[in-house]
């Protein structure tokens, strides 16, 4: 009778003991559910936020701003009308390199793309110069040239202006002292001077007497001065005094 209590005893002991440990293993297992759920969610989290960071980055390759919302090219100049063979500096504000240039009518001049000069040729008259950047959007100026004429040079090496004039002469001679100067005035057009004459001055100076023509001697000349010895031949010698003049 004692044994049997002792095994029933045991038996019940046994029992309660399983009982709460599949109580206590029960409970365990939403603590391990919620866990790993909320490492999952973490873990999703963490790659959202990387393939955030990605597009960011793939973003900032590509960082040119929407062309419908910035400013367009300009083109401009230091100066906008030249002397054929004459320079201008341009310059470009705003845009997206690389730009291309264009010249119309392309016979009126060259553009330098490193140095943004351009350059006139012989041609007079407008040079339309357009700039487009890689959005294809443009600006165009215009450049007027122009044609100056030609100075000139005298015949004794000074610069005579377009449409100015000089006075040069030239010497003739009518005996061994006896001379006379012209002039002649000559004037530039367009780097050609009109006229001959090559002397930038001119003097004369006969000294001329006469012998008395009832005397029968000949005339005389004295030196080229602005006075005259009397005149030496025939019977009765000449007494009129030289004269000369100088130009």
């Amino acid at each position: 009778m004692f044994r049997s209590k002792s095994l029933y005893l045991a038996l019940s002991v046994s029992l309660l003991l399983g009982f709460f440990n599949n109580c206590a293993q029960d409970m365990q297992l939403p603590d391990q559910t919620v866990s790993s759920k909320v490492q999952s969610s973490l873990d999703d989290s963490k790659n959202s936020q990387v393939q955030s960071s990605d597009q960011d980055d793939e973003e900032v390759v590509d960082s040119d701003p929407d062309p419908a919302t910035t400013n367009f090219p300009e083109l401009t100049s230091d100066k906008y009308e030249i002397k054929t063979n004459e320079t201008a500096q341009l310059s470009v504000n705003g845009g997206f390199a690389p730009f291309t240039y264009e010249i119309t009518p392309s016979n009126t001049g060259t553009i330098d793309e490193a140095t943004l000069v351009f350059t006139a040729k012989t041609v007079v008259g407008a040079s339309g110069i357009k700039v487009t950047d890689k959005y294809g959007r443009t600006s165009l100026i215009s450049i007027n040239i122009v044609y100056v004429p030609k100075d000139c040079t005298d015949p004794w090496g000074g610069t005579v202006k377009h449409g100015a004039s000089i006075t040069a002469y030239n010497k003739f001679s009518y005996g061994p002292q006896d001379y006379q100067c012209n002039s002649q005035k000559r004037t530039c057009n367009d780097g050609k001077l009109s006229g001959s004459y090559g002397l930038k001055s001119c003097s004369t100076g006969t000294g001329y007497n006469g012998g008395n023509p009832q005397g029968g001697g000949p005339d005389t000349y004295a030196p080229d001065t602005y006075s005259g010895s009397n005149g030496t031949g025939g019977p009765t010698p000449g007494n009129g005094p030289g004269y000369g003049s100088s130009w």
